[in-house]
């Protein structure tokens, strides 16, 4: 069963960490954060919301990222269809090759998308969406070491072996969808009002 608190002790550790993280931003942050999602969006409960979401994708062959991409803008109310199938060669660190992992390629492309929902102007939604999506993987990489996909899991996918031994073993099962979920749920707080 997966915890509510994804991790936290308490749901109130999960809205503090998300308060504390967040007191550094500009006005434009939180302009921009006010109209995204609501008070009620950093509860507990909320969060887990969305991290539930993508795990259910991920768990319906989804890869992670569109399973990371699908739920945060399913999770705000934005049509995912045409999305998602950007996202299907970026699992397994990019189309297996171990790169970046797929949950955190899928929250970039998930961060751009929320992005365009505000800011129109091609240069200033380009750096707006590098200043967060630069804070997402800090906050991925703060939280598993890496964001490198054959680190997180420990196989390199793009041999066929480890690939298989990976299938078999149920390793995406085991350790993948705990990325997808705190991808998911890191995205969506980046886009919380405080």
């Amino acid at each position: 069963m997966i915890s509510l608190c994804a991790g936290y002790a308490s749901c109130d550790d999960l809205s503090a960490r998300i308060k504390m993280g967040f007191q550094s931003k500009t006005a434009e942050y939180q302009q921009l954060s006010n109209c995204c999602f609501t008070e009620a969006d950093i509860r507990c409960e909320k969060m887990t919301e969305v991290g539930k979401l993508a795990i259910k994708y991920f768990k319906a062959d989804c890869s992670c990222a569109q399973s990371v991409l699908k739920a945060v803008l399913e999770h705000k109310g934005i049509s995912s269809e045409e999305f998602q199938y950007l996202a299907a060669g970026m699992g397994g660190g990019v189309a297996y090759q171990g790169n970046a992992c797929g949950a955190v390629t899928g929250g970039v492309l998930a961060i751009g998308a929320l992005m365009s929902q505000f800011v129109i102007d091609v240069k200033e939604h380009k750096e707006r969406t590098y200043r967060y999506s630069e804070e997402f993987v800090a906050h991925f990489k703060e939280e598993f070491g890496t964001i490198l996909c054959k680190e997180l899991i420990g196989l390199d996918l793009s041999n066929s072996n480890d690939l298989e031994k990976g299938r078999s073993n149920g390793v995406f099962e085991k350790k993948c969808t705990r990325f997808v979920e705190r991808a998911s749920i890191l995205v969506s707080e980046l886009f919380s009002k405080q």
